[in-house]
Formats: structure tokens, sequence, C-alpha cells
């Protein structure tokens, strides 16, 4: 017990290259801008109050507190304050300037306007606040950022390696929703009996591919691998083996919510999440085959490589 202990710390606080910190950086900055953009058309309705808001009954309004600010000021000019505050942040946590404040700024900003609107939240924004929330521990401008430009050129660059752990807690969150979420199907007699995924495109209307709907196996099997998947990928991710192919398998099974339900932020939000799965070494592979050479000294992973 006490050795299967000191092994899950030693991979909890596991040090390696930033590589991993800014990948997931540059995912969030650009999911976040993504998530903006589409808001923008409904901006008024959704948050302002000449929306929604015109007739919310105040006994739903939250006590007054720093994150429901948005509540209390109707001003479409002081939204679109906010709007742009938000994108800045965004943008500013994309190319790394700034990086970790504002990737901060950007936490709390998406916190009030999540506050403002709760009864359009499903589980993605939930998702993409825990990502802002482990990543604003992370020294994530370190790499493949313009803090990294500036340090340099001033003579003063901060060493690439870092503590993993917020990572490693990301990691084992996203393996936790997926287990959550196998356990929950598992308890309701539509996915034991095979006919969830039947069920769920009726409802959506399945514009993409109609006639899926007339194949009653397929879909069956659809149901029981949506399951199998969700169950099974915290018991291969955390294994080096069997890691691509989990990341596979529940990559592949976001694509089919993608492709036939077309929950708009649900597929990048959480392809962001599996990011963290990727390790530093892999990130650095990839760089190199795009032509970017790293620059300052590298940090070894748990398997003695670089990064």
């Amino acid at each position: 017990m006490r050795t299967c202990a000191a092994a899950l710390f030693r991979w909890f606080f596991e040090e390696g290259d930033a590589a991993s910190a800014a990948a997931l950086r540059i995912g969030y900055g650009l999911v976040l801008l993504f998530l903006l953009w589409d808001l923008w058309p409904a901006l008024d309705l959704l948050l302002g109050h000449a929306g929604y808001f015109g007739t919310l009954d105040p006994r739903y309004v939250p006590p007054a507190g720093l994150e429901t600010l948005l509540y209390r000021h109707d001003s479409p000019g002081a939204l679109r304050v906010w709007f742009g505050a938000a994108t800045a942040a965004a943008v500013c946590a994309t190319i790394g300037l700034a990086a970790r404040p504002a990737v901060i700024v950007s936490l709390g900003l998406l916190l009030l306007m999540q506050r403002r609107n709760p009864f359009m939240l499903y589980g993605a924004d939930g998702v993409l606040l825990h990502v802002a929330l482990w990543l604003a521990w992370l020294p994530s401008g370190r790499v493949w950022s313009c803090d990294r430009l500036i340090a340099a050129r001033a003579g003063r660059p901060a060493g690439r390696t870092i503590s993993l752990w917020p990572i490693k807690a990301l990691q084992s969150q996203m393996a936790l929703i997926y287990l959550a979420a196998g356990l929950a199907k598992v308890a309701t007699e539509p996915w034991r009996d095979g006919s969830a995924v039947y069920y769920a495109l009726l409802s959506t209307g399945n514009d993409v591919f109609p006639g899926i709907l007339a194949l009653k196996p397929l879909l069956a099997l659809m149901t029981y691998a949506t399951v199998a998947i969700e169950l099974g990928f915290p018991l291969l991710v955390f294994w080096r083996r069997t890691r691509w192919l989990a990341l596979a398998l529940i990559s592949s099974l976001q694509l089919g919510i993608d492709l036939f339900m077309g929950i708009r932020l649900f597929g990048p939000v959480m392809y962001l999440g599996l990011l963290a799965f990727v390790r530093p070494s892999e990130w650095l592979g990839l760089a190199r085959h795009l032509g970017v050479r790293p620059t300052g000294a590298l940090a070894p992973d748990s398997e003695g490589r670089p990064g």
C-alpha cells in the first residue's frame, strides 16, 4: 500500500517540459474565442436586459456578490465592455501575452457570464471553467508564447521545467467525467435495452444522416459501444500501452456526437480537456515535425526522454 501511494505521489507531482501547459493554454484560448464568436449574435438576447432577463422574476436573482456583477448592471454598453475584455483575455491567452494573468482574468469573466445566465448552461460550460481553473496554476507562458520571446530578448528566459500536477488533476477530472457519464447511463433503461441512441437522434432531428434511424441494430450497437467506451476510458487512458487507444476511442465517440447531434460547444471543450493526456515529449515531437525548434533546457519526462 505504501509503495502504491508513493508511486501515485510521484506520478501526480511529476515535472516535465512546459509544452503540455502551452498547448493547453493555446487550445483554451481558441475554444474561448469560439464561444465568444458564437455568443456575439445573441449577446443581448442571452445576457442583456432586453432579452430573457427583461422578464426575470427577482426571486431567481442570486444574492449580490462579485460573481453576479453582470446581474446588477443592465447597460448594453457595460455588456459590450465585458465582451471586449473577455475577447482580449482570450487573445492574450492564445498568443501567450501575460499568459497566466490572461487566463486568470478570462476565468473571472467566464464565471461572470455563467452566473449571469445559469439557465443556458450545460456540462461543457462547467468543463471549460475547470480547464481554466487548472490552467491558472500553470506557468504556460514558458514556451510557445509572446512572454517567452519578450523574456528571451531581455536576456532572462525562464526555465522550461514545470510541475505538472494541475495537468494531472485535469486528467483525473476528465476520467471521472466519463466514468460518471457511463455509470449514469447503465442505471437507465434506454441505455440497457439499446434504444438510447435511437431516441437521442430522433429528438434532435438528425438532419445529417436521417436514414440511420431505420438501422435499429446499428443504433443498438452504438448505444452499447458508447457505454463501454465511457466506462473503459478511465481504465485504459492511464496505462501507457493503451493510452492512445483510449484517446482514439473517446475522440471517435465525441466526433459521433458532433456529427449526429451538433451540440456546438460540447465537442471543442471535451477535445480541449483530452489534450491534457498528451505528454510533453509528444508535443515536442509534433513541434519538431512542424519545424519548431525548442529553446532552453528541456526537462526529462518520467521515461527519461525530453519533455
